[in-house]
């Protein structure tokens, strides 16, 4: 659904403003697409590709079980994505141990001409802020880093629950002066009557099958002007015992003209590569096997061995092609029998589950998305 020229909108328009600027005249990118990006693949020992908890997937990279400390095989990920029009990546940080792979990504983007930036997470560090202060500010001094206004953007990924409910802990410091320009996660801040907290400049949305809230909430709420917008296939997570979400896709059409529609100034995607929650947008196909992981059966929705409501009046299983609607779309759908039909089995092209037959979703690609 990225396909196409770099720098063109989707659906066809125009996504160029020109500007006289110095008698000269450049392109401006009216919206930055950006990935949303996961440092914590580590090569064929990682945990993340295969741990019975929660690091399992029903899904592969065509990449394999790939490193970011290998500059190969992140020059292809970024590739793919200016391939597909993005404009840059956004990296998730979660602990010092990480400083070494964002090095990797940053210096492949730069040389690529992509832009960056970073995206504080504080589920092992509740300090993350502050206690990586040098390695932010060292990013945020490098020409591809993202600003707003002049100043650099700090998204941020919190979860207070592991913290005592305690608010996230925001910079205490500047960079040359200027304070980061802070982004928060939307669903934190819901109620639009009250003001963002000081010191949070502006809120991302996530992901949610309820567009409704996208649309109507998120993208028209008067309480921050930067917008930074989402788009994504769904949701379809592999953890044994942890579980936030029944499954939910075929939203990736919708959330693109949702941001097409609005024009905010960032659209993340949500997400590059979070296999194991299965909003991946990286080209990937469906796991023939467990492969020595834990088997699929054993996640928890499949457990619970509940069927879609409506189920017997639809005679199938929840089966979501490329060209149908959303599937389990409300979100609150313990559905066991979902299956994802926009992804080959074991191959990056050839036909999907065998479930998937009777949608008549024919030769799939990995690369589809």
């Amino acid at each position: 659904q990225f396909m196409g020229r770099r720098g063109a909108r989707h659906g066809g328009g125009p996504r160029v403003a020109w500007v006289l600027l110095a008698a000269s005249v450049r392109a401006v990118a009216a919206t930055k697409y950006v990935a949303h990006y996961m440092p914590w693949f580590t090569g064929q020992d990682s945990s993340h590709w295969c741990n019975p908890n929660w690091g399992n997937s029903w899904y592969e990279s065509v990449l394999g079980l790939y490193s970011v400390l290998d500059p190969v095989a992140v020059t292809l990920q970024l590739r793919l994505m200016q391939a597909a029009g993005l404009d840059g990546v956004w990296l998730d940080f979660q602990s010092g141990e990480w400083i070494p792979r964002i090095d990797v990504v940053i210096e492949v983007a730069d040389r690529l001409g992509m832009g960056y930036a970073v995206v504080l997470d504080n589920y092992s560090d509740e300090h993350i802020a502050n206690s990586q202060r040098e390695a932010l500010q060292r990013w945020m001094r490098r020409p591809g880093y993202y600003r707003s206004g002049g100043r650099p953007v700090l998204p941020f990924f919190e979860f207070p629950h592991r913290w005592g409910k305690r608010a996230f802990e925001l910079p205490t410091w500047e960079l040359d002066g200027t304070r980061p320009f802070m982004i928060g996660t939307y669903h934190q801040y819901l109620n639009e009557s009250e003001p963002l907290p000081p010191g949070v400049d502006s809120l991302f949305f996530w992901s949610s099958p309820d567009l409704w809230w996208l649309e109507h909430r998120y993208y028209a709420s008067t309480r921050f002007s930067v917008k930074a917008g989402s788009v994504f296939r769904g949701w379809r997570e592999a953890y044994k015992t942890w579980h936030h979400a029944p499954a939910y896709l075929g939203f990736l059409e919708r959330t693109l003209q949702l941001a097409d529609k609005y024009a905010p100034e960032f659209v993340q995607v949500v997400t590059w590569n979070d296999y194991t929650e299965g909003t991946m947008l990286e080209p990937s196909f469906l796991r023939a096997s467990a492969e020595g992981c834990v088997e699929m059966p054993d996640s928890f929705w499949s457990r619970l061995s509940t069927p879609c409501p409506g189920f017997q009046a639809l005679g199938r299983p929840c089966l979501p092609g490329r060209e149908s609607g959303p599937c389990s779309g409300s979100g609150a759908e313990a559905c066991s029998h979902i299956e994802d039909c926009t992804k080959p089995l074991g191959n990056a092209s050839g036909p999907g589950a065998p479930a998937c037959a009777a949608s008549g979703a024919g030769t799939l690609s990995a690369y589809s998305d």
